[in-house]
């Protein structure tokens, strides 16, 4: 219900494309975003707690709330604080991580309601003495990815300072009003106009999605996960692979992507989903919000083409699309008449994450585990590069009226082995690179 005495906000152009996104989804599609972070090491839930109230009062993406009017959806910034859960001590069950991750899953994969729902929550989780859980969870509309980075390590700042009976510092976050500014002030500019053209004429001539789905089927929300790990050697031969090319871990990744899709559908003209931050002021690093974007990455191909040159490629369309992350994929749909018949440029998305979490609370390190990133219409791939010579985990999520679980763990399976293939000599043609296994290839 709405506060009398707060100010009203329009939505930025972000949240109303997740408005809008919500309201034309299927029921049960979820738009949340959820963390675990493991802390390995003794924590005082009276502390946290209180450090989760100082930090939810600093960020106030966490405390918007939205209202209905005459001239359309609006947003304020409630001035209490809600959705931090009570202590939750699973110790005494059986296998108290299993028991958490339950209670987690059912409660990030439950649709909200941005009118209507508790969109922000968090709270502490004991397993053992010296192993906790911090869970967070938050519907898109309030945060991306980026922003739930920027609460986590000042939520882990906040609780070392007060468990050391020391001031934490001054919020480094900015405030709403901030982020509509900005927002507005680059719609407003030259250098919209110049993204505009840039998108616009890239795409004039646009290829068809392609999707790996051998089924057509309508959303019916949901998600379809397969995990896997990237042991750490893999990833150094990686890096070096990239870094002999000019090129980078991220840019090999899409490189991989885009090959595997070659590959399995014989397209050569590919468009791609890149998430990014759409962060390019500094100001904007230091706002808790929605500002992420999705660029739309044209990849072509050829067979004699090698990885090496692929690469290459890839890097120099990378930079140029970053040139103008800004300007919004919803905008782009509209302006190549897509918005009307629900059409999209692509159907797959590839996201690097390499946000740092090097966290520490009270000293202990942790260990984070992304939940979900909410429902998706096709495929995603989220690649998370923490730095901290574990490896890589990566996720295939997929929509389950598109894909059934087999299906996803043999792209997955498909795509690792294509991979290996990639690193081990980056002078082969993409065209000779293999991905099926001994067992597929007689079959087919």
């Amino acid at each position: 219900m709405l506060e009398q005495t707060q100010e009203l906000f329009s939505l930025s152009v972000a949240q109303r494309g997740m408005w809008f996104a919500q309201k034309f989804s299927p029921r049960n599609s979820i738009f949340n975003i959820a963390e675990m972070v493991e802390i390995h090491g003794p924590i005082d839930a009276t502390v946290f707690t209180d450090a989760l109230h100082q930090t939810a009062t600093e960020a106030e993406a966490v405390r918007l709330c939205f209202v209905e009017q005459t001239d359309g959806l609006q947003q304020f910034v409630r001035s209490t604080v809600q959705g931090i859960l009570p202590l939750m001590d699973f110790s005494a069950d059986a296998n108290p991580l299993a028991a958490a991750e339950r209670w987690m899953h059912d409660e990030f994969m439950a649709p909200h309601d941005p009118l209507h729902d508790r969109l922000w929550t968090c709270g502490l989780i004991r397993l053992a003495n010296t192993h906790f859980i911090w869970y967070h969870r938050s519907h898109h509309i309030l945060l991306d990815g980026f922003g739930g980075g920027l609460f986590a390590r000042r939520l882990a700042d906040v609780y070392s300072a007060l468990l050391e009976n020391r001031a934490p510092g001054e919020t480094p976050f900015g405030s709403l009003s901030e982020l509509l500014a900005e927002d507005q002030l680059y719609r407003d500019s030259e250098r919209f106009e110049r993204d505009r053209d840039y998108w616009v004429t890239r795409f004039a001539d646009r290829p068809e999605p392609v999707t790996l789905a051998t089924r057509q089927a309508p959303s019916q929300g949901g998600l379809l996960r397969r995990t896997c790990q990237l042991p750490a050697a893999a990833v150094a031969r990686i890096r070096d692979v990239a870094r002999q090319a000019d090129s980078s871990l991220p840019q090999l990744m899409i490189s991989a992507t885009a090959v595997y899709f070659y590959r399995m559908t014989g397209v050569q003209d590919l468009v791609l989903g890149l998430p990014v931050t759409g962060r390019l002021s500094k100001r904007l690093r230091q706002i808790p919000g929605l500002v992420a974007n999705v660029v739309p990455l044209r990849v072509t191909m050829r067979s004699g083409m090698s990885v090496r040159e692929l690469m290459q490629s890839v890097g120099r369309q990378v930079r140029e699309s970053l040139r103008h992350q800004r300007y919004r994929y919803e905008d782009l749909r509209r302006d190549l008449h897509l918005l009307a018949e629900q059409k999209h440029l692509l159907t797959t998305v590839i996201n690097i994450e390499p946000f740092d979490y090097d966290l520490r609370f009270g000293g202990h390190p942790v260990t984070v585990h992304n939940l979900c990133n909410g429902s998706v219409e096709d495929l995603a791939i989220f690649v998370y590069d923490r730095g901290d010579g574990k490896g890589l985990r990566i996720d295939f999520d997929a929509s389950p009226a598109l894909y059934t679980g087999a299906e996803l763990e043999r792209h997955q399976a498909r795509f690792l082995r294509l991979l290996e293939a990639f690193v081990a000599d980056p002078d082969q043609p993409i065209g000779q690179l293999r991905i099926l296994e001994a067992a597929e290839r007689q079959h087919l």
